[in-house]
């Protein structure tokens, strides 16, 4: 009887820091100037059963200590999180499968939120099975997104939690560092971020033609409440973009992914992907379709003139391409213990900044063009 209760125990544990200081030398402003430290602590208790051969229950307890280490926020200095879930593992026959769960999530700042999932496996046949999923999530703004200012001096641009982002602008504007803000959008932004929620399905299949040869394939539907979504809010004399976070009320992701891996040889494995992603904000859509609201005009940014947005006009959230695709090869010598893979990375065109003003992604905005990236190691 012994033998069909298992316990497993964890601790995890995370430490983020950062120091930075920035100093224009030509104005001789500083942009900013921080230490910021984050540690994460997780402790779970899970307990399973088995009552029979094809049935197994598996529950769970955990809580989890996010603590910030900064004297300069005006801030909690730690956010506590509790958690705890049930899941049933049940096999009806050699082709059927269904697993079903509960999550809840209790945390300190942002309340209570009950998840539940369930997933049907079916083996069409020894060698491809198909595979439906329903669910839902719960996320939390971390302390990052609402507090750390962090900068990339090689890209060239900066990162202001919400929380110090109208103080850290008037800041940098009284410093003479800013060169356009987007007003409104700040004034949007002065509020607390919301967790975000999510209701997703999806559908995959999944074929092993071979022992050297398995192939993924799955399309999916993401629903979002409060996405936290990274947003350019201003430009700088200096940065080239100044980057925060807010909620998109209602939002979905879409579409489907491929995967291919290929055993070459007993040394060699060759991995193909491609996804195939539609990202966009429904208060976008649904603006445009009433032909009313801050998203109802668009400005041909060639003539200067206004005409009536089409649904076919928006082409979804900044910094997401439509396709990307990666193709890696892996090689290892045993003899030496020697390993070596290159990987190609392709990702097609995405929106980067609003540059006619209409607050949402169109033909006539600033997009980067689309591009390759070599890996090698």
């Amino acid at each position: 009887y012994a033998r069909r209760w298992r316990g497993l125990t964890r601790y995890y544990y995370n430490s983020y820091s950062s120091t930075m200081q920035v100093l224009w030398q030509e104005t001789n402003s500083a942009v900013s100037a921080e230490e910021f430290q984050q540690h994460v602590h997780r402790l779970e208790q899970q307990l399973s059963f088995r009552p029979a051969a094809d049935l197994k229950f598996t529950a769970g307890l955990g809580a989890t200590l996010d603590a910030m280490k900064n004297k300069d926020y005006a801030a909690p200095t730690a956010m506590w999180s509790a958690f705890g879930y049930l899941q049933s593992d049940w096999t009806l026959s050699e082709r059927i499968a269904i697993v079903g769960g509960l999550r809840f999530d209790k945390h300190q700042n942002y309340g209570a939120k009950l998840n539940p999932s369930i997933a049907l496996q079916y083996n069409i046949r020894p060698s491809l099975g198909f595979k439906l999923a329903f669910g839902s999530g719960f996320k939390t703004p971390d302390y990052r997104q609402r507090y750390q200012i962090f900068m990339n001096p090689v890209s060239n641009y900066l990162v202001i939690g919400t929380e110090k982002l109208q103080q850290t602008l008037q800041d940098m504007q009284a410093a003479g560092l800013i060169s356009a803000i987007q007003e409104d959008l700040v004034q949007q932004l002065d509020k607390n971020l919301q967790a975000e929620q999510s209701t997703s399905y999806n559908a995959s299949f999944h074929y092993q033609a071979n022992p050297q040869l398995s192939i993924d394939f799955s399309v999916y539907y993401h629903a979002l409440r409060n996405q936290i979504n990274s947003i350019r809010v201003a430009t700088g004399t200096e940065l080239r973009d100044i980057y925060s976070f807010q909620n998109l009320p209602q939002s979905f992701n879409q579409g489907l992914e491929l995967s291919v891996a290929y055993k070459a040889a007993q040394n060699i494995d060759l991995n193909f992907g491609y996804q195939y992603l539609v990202a966009k904000d429904k208060g976008v859509i649904d603006s445009i379709r009433a032909h009313q609201g801050p998203y109802a005009f668009i400005m041909d940014a060639h003539t200067g003139s206004y005409r009536s947005s089409r649904v076919s006009d928006y082409f979804g959230l900044a910094n997401r391409s439509r396709h990307m695709a990666n193709l890696a090869a892996f090689y290892s010598y045993e003899p030496w213990q020697l390993t070596a893979n290159i990987r190609l990375h392709y990702r097609s065109k995405y929106g980067f900044t609003d540059k006619n003003n209409n607050r949402f992604i169109d033909a006539y905005d600033s997009f980067v063009a689309g591009h390759f990236l070599i890996n090698m190691g």
